[in-house]
């Protein structure tokens, strides 16, 4: 039965039917999952191979110790003369024109090396790992996948193999082919493999996973091991928000190795965490007087940069790290969101698409057998799907009526709270919640919701195509709260002072204490607009100043988004912090004053045009300003 199937096996490849042969070992290692008689088939047939060619692989091994292109060339027009099909060369071509970063001829002769000999291991891998650079992640997977089922302990397609299930998101995977590589690794390479085990974990937060992974490496370490192993122990304390510990521990690296630059990165780090810009800034400009061509450096001083309002310089900074490093996910993004934000729209929204391959974007892509649109050509019935927060989901809302007017049909698919505001502004529109399971015959193409930028938003006149207010209100509830805090001498000021969200709601936020200056003024009535319990703010304001702060208490300030936007409608005027509120105010066309922070929690879509957002005419900004690079607010509450 197996030497049948072999036979076969062999067959498809000879016809070059890749696919069908892998799916014959797939069955027979399933079926005979401890049979070795396949892993002797892959090297004889190997080795029949380079057996059978009309040059030797010593001709082929010089090719990688000549160093002139000329002479290069030379040998492998001789070469092809005498053997044109050569697997051996036109994997040396892949790998010549790789290094050249010509990747799509790369691919082309490493594809044409695996049909010549369809049975070594390494033309499987190093074509995987030329699919991923071109961005063709699903091939990529696909061809180590084939690796793994020619040689399974194989270290490389393992190693590479975890490498892009990272980048799909595929993490409990991750962890499990990590996990079996160390368990087949070579004593020399296990170590290695478990610091790059060690870091996939702390990115995903699994702190418990990785404390073990760093037990068992001070075990094992070496004495030219030790600084790595310290090194890891800090990046652990640093993650867990010990940050006196891990300046301690980076300290102690930088003892032993005073040119150890990732102990000054990590340092940097710890110090923009703290808002301590001036010394960040210090530091990572030591690293780059060390290591001018580290990437890492020129990426956290490009954030920086824009954290303090400087985006020029940032963008400058960032564009130098990815020259450095082109395939850098985190790079990308971060750029496209300096980009967008100094209205770079056309490069912004391109390098915008590198979200979906950053791993601390958390967004998880719709899988789906049809198309995703790209262009605004050709489409009838189309769905969209939400990514992002609640507020990102409001903004991308604004271009909704556009795209209908060019679809027969569209389906959005986004927070179930969302859909009462939306559904009756656009009555040709179905909203469905986030859960709902759409069949792919009610739709013919299928995009994100951040895409809608990519789509509609290429220039600043297209921002002025948006009929205000898009988002409805409830009349009774905002008529209830006008009636309940009217007075004919006094305006009502809606305000909000914190935001709930994960990564950077705390950058976000502002202390109740600086709206003091607001707070004193007369003929105001301020209403509380926060969506968590905001009791004891408000009554600790009011023990120490006399100071008053209402609370329409009849609505769910979380869930109930449409009664929110009511209460917002009611105001007169909206003073908040960049959170929910502001995009619901803005999406009303309300009179809006955004307090927008320096730091890590300026988001780039509140890019203005003369101090007022180009998403929301009615939203005003004032900045949060910088004196010697420390944040204050003082001077847009005077």
């Amino acid at each position: 039965m197996i030497e049948r199937q072999l036979s076969n096996i062999e067959k498809n490849f000879r016809e070059k039917k890749i696919q069908l042969a892998f799916n014959l070992i797939s069955e027979l290692k399933t079926k005979y999952p401890k049979n070795k008689r396949l892993d002797n088939f892959f090297n004889e047939n190997k080795l029949k191979y380079i057996k059978k060619m009309k040059i030797n692989s010593d001709q082929i091994q010089e090719l990688y110790k000549k160093k002139n292109l000329n002479n290069i060339k030379i040998q492998i027009d001789l070469l092809l003369k005498y053997d044109p099909t050569n697997a051996y060369i036109n994997s040396y071509l892949g790998e010549f024109f790789g290094k050249q970063k010509k990747f799509s001829k790369a691919q082309v002769f490493q594809e044409k090396a695996i049909l010549s000999n369809p049975y070594d291991v390494i033309f499987y891998i190093n074509l995987a790992n030329t699919y991923k650079i071109l961005g063709k992640l699903s091939l990529g997977k696909l061809f180590l996948e084939y690796a793994l089922l020619i040689d399974e302990k194989n270290e490389f397609a393992l190693l590479s193999y975890a490498r892009i299930q990272f980048i799909l998101k595929n993490y409990n995977k991750v962890l499990l082919i990590f996990e079996k590589l160390i368990s087949v690794a070579s004593n020399p390479n296990s170590f290695e493999y478990k610091v790059e085990f060690f870091e996939r974990l702390i990115d995903l937060e699994k702190l418990n996973q990785a404390k073990k992974i760093l037990s068992q490496m001070y075990i094992e370490k070496k004495n030219e091991n030790l600084i790595k192993v310290l090194y890891l122990e800090g990046i652990l304390k640093k993650t867990q928000k010990k940050y006196n510990e891990a300046k301690t521990i980076f300290k102690q690296c930088l003892e032993i190795d005073k040119k150890f630059v990732n102990a000054y990165i990590a340092l940097a780090s710890i110090y923009k965490n703290q808002n301590n810009f001036n010394e960040c800034i210090n530091i990572l400009n030591k690293v780059i007087g060390i290591d001018s061509r580290n990437s890492k450096a020129f990426l956290e001083l490009g954030i920086i940069y824009s954290h303090l309002g400087e985006i020029k310089e940032g963008i400058s900074l960032l564009k130098n790290s990815l020259d450095i490093d082109p395939f850098s996910y985190e790079t990308k993004f971060n750029l496209a969101q300096m980009q967008i934000y100094n209205k770079e729209f056309k490069e912004g929204w391109n390098n915008f698409q590198s979200r979906w391959l950053y791993h601390n974007f958390n967004s998880i892509r719709f899988k789906s057998s049809k198309k995703q649109l790209t262009s605004l050509n050709k489409f009838k019935n189309v769905l969209i799907w939400s990514e992002q927060g609640i507020g990102d989901q409001i903004m991308y809302g604004s271009i909704f009526s556009e795209i209908s007017n060019l679809s027969k049909s569209v389906i959005v698919k986004f927070d179930k709270r969302l859909i009462k505001i939306f559904e009756g502004k656009h009555k040709n529109i179905k909203f469905v919640d986030n859960e709902a399971i759409i069949k792919e015959d009610q739709y013919d193409a299928h995009l994100p919701l951040g895409d809608l930028g990519y789509l509609f938003r290429k220039d600043l006149k297209s921002f002025k195509k948006v009929n205000f207010p898009y988002i409805d209100i409830n009349p009774k509830i905002s008529s209830k709260v006008k009636s309940t805090y009217y007075n004919q001498n006094k305006i009502i000021v809606g305000i909000s002072w914190t935001s709930k969200n994960e990564e950077v709601g705390q950058n976000k936020s502002i202390n109740l204490d600086n709206f003091l200056p607001i707070l004193k003024l007369n003929n105001l009535t301020f209403l509380d607009l926060e969506y968590k319990n905001s009791d004891k703010d408000r009554n600790t304001l009011f023990e120490n100043t006399g100071l008053k702060i209402q609370k329409f208490n009849y609505i769910d300030y979380f869930n109930d988004i449409i009664g929110v936007a009511s209460v917002i409608e009611s105001c007169d005027l909206i003073i908040t912090c960049s959170n929910v509120n502001a995009h619901i105010s803005g999406a009303l066309g309300k009179k809006t004053f955004l307090l927008l922070p320096l730091g890590k929690g300026r988001l780039w879509n509140w890019n203005a045009e003369k101090n007022k957002s180009i998403w929301y005419p009615s939203v005003k900004i004032f900045q949060q300003t910088k004196e010697n690079f420390t944040l204050i607010w003082f001077y847009v509450f005077i």
